[in-house]
């Protein structure tokens, strides 16, 4: 469903992050956050929402500094040259 789909995003996010508490524990949580966000009136869940969006592009830009500055993306810029070395780019 929808909402396992979600729950299970949520936590693979947490573990990705760096949380070290159990699968029940998460599960926990989630469904508190759930039940809080359930509850928000129209106006309450739109700012929510624009936060919560904000936050997540936040944290998906440190993340790719993050992996960027430790070398993780490299093979990315060498396949990007590579193929314009091979004349397969064009100019814009």
């Amino acid at each position: 469903t929808k909402n396992a789909t979600l729950k299970s995003r949520v936590f693979l996010f947490l573990l990705d992050n760096g949380a070290t508490q159990t699968t029940e524990a998460f599960m926990i949580e989630i469904a508190l956050l759930e039940q809080h966000v359930s509850t928000l009136d129209d106006d309450s869940f739109s700012k929510f929402r624009a936060w919560f969006h904000e936050f997540e592009q936040l944290r998906w830009d440190k993340k790719i500094e993050t992996d960027s500055n430790a070398g993780k993306l490299d093979f990315l810029i060498n396949a990007a040259l590579s193929e314009h070395r091979a004349g397969k780019t064009r100019q814009l």
